[in-house]
């Protein structure tokens, strides 16, 4: 009995030893697998963090390949941020946060989807401190997903600075991620945007505030983000502010309270869908006016010691919503409307979607002391950036090359406001040619130093666009298609294409798609394009990605007269030489303007008979024309003697062509001088203005001769039966004044 037990339990020690080896060989084959994968894989990070290191070996920027990540790539699109900052400012003597004074603590929280499987996440953060740590990736599952780097670089032409985030397993297509990021920045200065702080004074008192200016790339300086106008998403803010200041964003104000003693914090609601550059916070200890327009509440937010002078603004801006909603057929998407005036902006005015930023002193307006030059002013600053809540907001060009799209028609549809906001057509009937159209002749005259309104697709410029072409060309060409196609259908197929790409991006190409859709659903006869052998594409496409403009020459033969056309350059600029555009001939009809076409390298004849002619009646081109020297003789004695019966843009045309081609040597400066006799019978300002501009060129040049004083005598002499009409255009202004914006 005990021998038994003894051979059984020799056996089964046998047998436990042979499960214990077993157990040690999985073990220690485990060991080894995972020694080998963390050799392998620190290898890995080794070589990653070589080849980043070699780069930035060879330049301390770690500047990378512009074709790399100028642009995101496409393989992650952002949902929705959720950001939560909290704001150090010493807004008033006495309060110190000591060395958190000027800087920014800020989570944010980044709602993806992957859209094709990748490992990196390529975002843009410029001047924001935050390491590996302070960063989580989770996937649908609330897992997080380890990292191997974070990798930083610098676009130096655009001053684009983007991160790249490594993980160790790729993000699947279609699925949902989160991105968390603790993060620090700075208060910057105004000039390098982002948040920036500005100061004023109170009853002796230095008082500062600070606000955003994002665009185009200055999102990223703010919060970690997909900085690109096309990288749509929806956004919730929550701002920790001192006590005593209150906080503006683009939404309402969700959720307020005070924390302690030393802080507030201001919840607001979710945003539209808009581009990150739309993005606007202020925090201030300002004061606002309100009004309701409808649904609308609006708010105009000043200094204490300006608040009387705010309420212009804050009426007009509810006439503009009106106008706008009307014009467009589509509602003010939002729930309210700020307008918040500061000492300093880098620009003179931002349209923030829900918060305009503007400086102050384009919006404050006091009757007895501002004059109506000043208040015009007003008018056309904030009837350029509510504009824009339809163009650049609503509906957004998808990269910067086509920021026409969005400026040349907030210029020119602000135009149209204005008048509508003043009651009068003055803008449009007479401003705008001498104001928008002149100047953007004026600036696109030298080939050598204008450029195209948009650029090519490719484009890797951002910074350096000129912004006269951008804003007046851009509105001058837009307002001679609205001529060419009939202001009904431009104002339907602005309707259709708003529509189309609400709360989304278009190019160039959507816009005119939205004319090509109304002219299939109207009578041919009202298609400007019935009969030829191009379409809208071809005619816009050789206005906006062409630099200059073309010089008409007129001749007359016969009973007919014959026009040709070749580009107008100051710089006799042999690349160019060639240049060709799809122009519309305007002539006067019955009753309205007629279209003619005149296509590149071909003539165009016209019959006119025995009545004296002008083509452009109205002013609606964006082109110079030369008439033969006899033809300059004969407008000249109907100027002089029936100058009303040319309109007072044709005039201050006519004078403005005649000098520009006399300072070129293509007519002599007798025509331009003879002419200018008719002002001792002008009754409107503008064309004097238009005068004094180019004599202004004349008087400089002979300054230092014998003869100045003649010229000055004859400037006197022209100007003497209208002395008082001038002065008190300077004074109260008849024209106003055209500016930049954002």
């Amino acid at each position: 009995m005990r021998k038994e037990t003894k051979v059984r339990y020799k056996e089964a020690n046998s047998s436990l030893q042979i499960q214990i080896l077993l157990i040690l060989t999985i073990f220690f084959a485990f060991i080894i697998l995972l020694l080998t994968f963390l050799i392998f894989s620190s290898k890995q990070r080794f070589e990653l963090q070589t080849t980043v290191h070699q780069r930035s070996s060879t330049n301390n920027t770690s500047i990378i390949n512009s074709q790399q990540y100028l642009r995101l790539p496409t393989t992650i699109y952002p949902l929705h941020y959720d950001l939560k900052l909290q704001i150090y400012l010493p807004y008033r003597e006495g309060l110190n946060f000591n060395e958190r004074n000027f800087s920014i603590h800020a989570d944010v929280a980044i709602r993806v989807i992957c859209l094709h499987a990748t490992d990196r996440i390529i975002l843009n953060a410029k001047s924001l401190k935050f390491d590996e740590s302070d960063v989580e990736v989770q996937n649908s599952y609330n897992e997080s997903m380890p990292l191997i780097s974070i990798n930083r670089y610098q676009h130096e032409v655009n001053n684009i600075h983007v991160v790249e985030i490594v993980l160790m397993q790729e993000l699947d297509s279609g699925h949902d991620y989160m991105i968390y990021i603790r993060y620090q920045g700075i208060i910057n200065d105004v000039w390098s945007g982002g948040f920036y702080k500005t100061q004023y004074n109170i009853n002796g008192e230095t008082r500062l505030l600070a606000l955003t200016q994002l665009q185009p790339t200055d999102a990223s300086r703010l919060f970690p983000c997909f900085d690109e106008p096309e990288m749509k998403a929806t956004f919730k803010i929550s701002i920790i502010h001192p006590m005593g200041t209150s906080a503006v964003s683009n939404s309402p104000v969700r959720h307020f309270r005070h924390l302690n003693s030393k802080w507030s914090k201001t919840e607001f609601g979710v945003t539209p869908t808009m581009s990150t550059y739309l993005l606007a916070i202020a925090v201030s200890d300002f004061v606002f006016k309100f009004r309701h327009c409808g649904k609308i509440e609006i708010r105009v937010w000043c200094q204490s010691a300006m608040v009387y002078d705010i309420d212009y603004a804050l009426r007009i801006t509810c006439r503009l919503l009106i106008y706008y909603e009307n014009f467009f057929s589509i509602p003010y998407p939002l729930k309210k409307l700020d307008i918040f005036t500061v000492p300093e902006l880098r620009v003179l005015a931002m349209e923030n979607w829900g918060l305009i930023t503007v400086r102050q002193k384009l919006v404050l307006y006091n009757q007895r002391l501002n004059s109506l030059r000043e208040r015009r002013v007003v008018t056309d600053v904030i009837a350029h950036e509510v504009a824009h809540m339809w163009f650049g907001n609503l509906a957004t060009m998808r990269w910067w090359n086509d920021l026409w799209l969005n400026e040349g028609f907030a210029t020119m549809m602000g135009q149209k406001a204005a008048d509508f906001v003043e009651n009068t057509t003055l803008r449009m009937s007479q401003c705008f040619a001498a104001d928008i159209t002149l100047k953007a002749l004026s600036s696109d005259q030298h080939t050598t130093m204008t450029q195209p309104i948009s650029l090519k697709e490719n484009s890797d410029r951002i910074h350096g666009q000129d912004i006269k072409i951008i804003y007046n060309k851009g509105a001058a060409v837009i307002r001679m298609v609205e001529s060419t196609i009939g202001k009904e259908v431009f104002r339907q197929g602005l309707n259709l294409y708003l529509v189309e790409f609400a709360y989304a991006n278009a190019e160039k190409s959507d816009l005119l798609s939205s004319f090509s859709k109304i002219f299939k659903a109207i009578d041919h006869h009202h298609d400007p394009f019935f009969g030829t052998n191009f379409s809208v594409y071809d005619y816009i496409d050789s206005w906006i990605y062409q630099r200059g403009f073309p010089l008409l020459k007129v001749q007359q033969v016969g009973d007919y007269i014959e026009i040709s056309q070749q580009i107008f350059d100051f710089d006799n600029n042999s690349e160019f030489a060639n240049t060709q555009w799809k122009v519309p001939i305007f002539t006067r009809g019955n009753e309205q303007d007629e279209v003619h076409w005149l296509e590149e390298g071909k003539k165009l004849k016209l019959l006119h008979g025995s009545r004296t002619f002008v083509l452009d009646p109205n002013f609606h081109g964006y082109y110079r024309i030369q008439y033969e020297l006899e033809y300059w003789k004969l407008l000249i004695d109907h100027l002089l003697y029936r100058h009303n019966y040319f309109s007072v843009s044709t005039r201050l045309k006519l004078l403005d062509d005649a000098f520009v081609l006399a300072e070129t040597g293509r007519i002599p400066y007798a025509i331009p001088m003879k002419m200018s006799l008719y002002l001792r019978n002008e009754t409107k300002v503008v064309p004097f203005i238009t005068f004094l501009t180019r004599f202004e060129t004349i008087l400089y040049r002979v300054h230092r001769h014998s003869s100045a004083s003649l010229f000055n005598k004859y400037m006197q002499f022209l100007m003497e039966p209208s002395f008082d009409r001038i002065i008190k255009a300077e004074t109260d202004s008849n024209v106003p004044r055209n500016m930049e914006f954002e």
